[in-house]
């Protein structure tokens, strides 16, 4: 029979071997392990199950900008008129590129002034001729409205948004103006080039708030901007 004295310490050292950290450290990863594959399975499930429905959305998003875009796309080039506001803003891009003044002499009467910035119709002047302003500027148009969404997306980015909430808030911004103002898409009006101009200037502001280049650059696209639309 072992001896009380020996049996005591014996004792004693299996509590202090089973107290000890190195003991707990080894059963709580033993734990841990154990509960490992249980924990990745309902994480990995929770961002499979995410991760596909953001994705369902955003492909049904392209399905309906690509319907909503298509028909003002097709109208670009054609021999229609969307608004009467076309006509008018192609009337002072051919007063540009003949070199009349657009702000030359007091209007004589309702709808004869300029009352649209000078930008529009110096680009428009200078990228298409007589038989080409209003489809120069529909092309102008569309480009911006795209150009506009973009730098919406890239704000998103810079404000810490995934690349897949960037590209959803690009989405988001096309679908919206189709719905809102579908008229506005591939439309002779310088309303969305004064959009897209003032967009970037907010991404250059927000890309780095501390940079001067980039505030210089910021505050020239807002003068741009503000040159283009009144709005």
């Amino acid at each position: 029979m072992e001896p009380e004295p020996k049996r005591g310490r014996a004792k004693f050292h299996e509590r202090f071997a089973s107290n000890s950290p190195v003991a707990m450290n080894t059963s709580a990863n033993q734990k841990m392990q154990s509960e490992v594959p249980k924990i990745r399975h309902q994480f990995f499930g929770e961002v499979a199950r995410g991760t596909w429905l953001s994705t369902a959305v955003i492909c049904l998003m392209i399905a309906t900008s690509l319907a909503l875009f298509w028909f003002p796309v097709r109208r670009i080039f054609a021999n229609v008129e969307v608004n009467y506001n076309e006509g008018w803003n192609a009337y002072r891009a051919a007063m540009v590129a003949s070199g009349i003044p657009l702000y030359g002499a007091p209007p004589q009467g309702f709808g004869t002034g300029t009352a649209y910035p000078p930008l529009s119709f110096h680009l428009i002047g200078l990228l298409g001729t007589a038989s080409t302003f209003i489809t120069i500027g529909r092309l102008v148009s569309l480009i911006s409205l795209i150009g506009a969404g973009v730098f919406v997306s890239l704000i998103v980015r810079r404000a810490g948004g995934s690349r897949q909430t960037a590209f959803f808030s690009f989405l988001l911004y096309e679908i919206g103006i189709a719905l809102l103002r579908p008229d506005r898409i591939g439309m002779n009006d310088p309303q969305l080039l004064g959009e897209a101009l003032s967009v970037a200037g907010l991404y250059f502001y927000v890309r780095n708030p501390d940079s001067n280049r980039l505030l210089c650059v910021s505050a020239l696209l807002f003068c741009l901007a503000g040159l283009q639309s009144i709005t």
